[in-house]
């Protein structure tokens, strides 16, 4: 997976000098009720739900004659829970596919950037976004028995919605909201000296709050 997120972002990166990318950075949390519960109770900690954040980057391209616009992300997210010098972590790598629907302007003339053309920032800015995506989680708990747990790969959904503020033709400034989801998965668990495993199910919900920086490249 590691390899996987560096090569994704050689391949932005190549895209430069042709498009418009951005880089984010966002409070996160990471919500697996059952498995805290469960790894509370194996360990005997009182860990709460970890928080952290994540950063990503992506490119951006849009349909022609509509405001949809795609912003493919590769996304790196670390959370953790502390209790008397022990944590819970949660290190993600993710891949989602962002689309942003301009709901207010979608017969728009897409030349954007949206600052440049008239209108008011909301009519012209305002977009939901949907955030299919696939991601890996290695999940540690650190404490005097030295338990651990293993890493998990999942499918999740995430829906928000954002502003686009622009500070020049070359720079977008965007805050955003999200909510991710992804049901029901299975995590195993146990001790460093023993093969014995414990396993929870649970919902996997994260809640996003961050700050995308766009800059565009080309002339469109």
């Amino acid at each position: 997976m590691k390899n996987l997120f560096l090569s994704g972002a050689i391949i932005l990166f190549s895209t430069y000098l042709f498009g418009q990318v951005g880089v984010s950075g966002a409070f996160r949390n990471f919500n697996a009720e059952e498995w805290r519960l469960a790894i509370n109770e194996f360990s005997n900690e009182e860990f709460s739900t970890p928080t952290g954040f994540g950063i990503g980057i992506d490119y951006w391209f849009r349909i022609k004659n509509r405001r949809i616009e795609f912003l493919p992300e590769l996304n790196y997210v670390s959370t953790s829970s502390t209790n008397v010098g022990n944590s819970l972590e949660h290190n993600q790598l993710g891949f989602h596919f962002n689309t942003n629907i301009y709901l207010f302007d979608l017969e728009g003339d897409c030349d954007c950037p949206t600052w440049s053309k008239s209108g008011n920032i909301f009519q012209k800015g305002f977009f939901v976004q949907i955030s299919p995506g696939l991601a890996n989680v290695s999940t540690k708990i650190k404490d005097e028995n030295n338990t651990v747990a293993d890493d998990l790969f999942f499918w999740e959904i995430g829906v928000g919605a954002g502003v686009d503020i622009g500070v020049s033709d070359f720079i977008t400034i965007t805050p955003l909201v999200k909510y991710y989801f992804s049901p029901n998965n299975e995590l195993s668990f146990g001790t460093v000296d023993t093969t014995i495993k414990e396993t929870a199910n649970s919902d996997i919900k994260q809640l996003y709050a961050g700050i995308r920086i766009g800059f565009r490249f080309d002339d469109r």
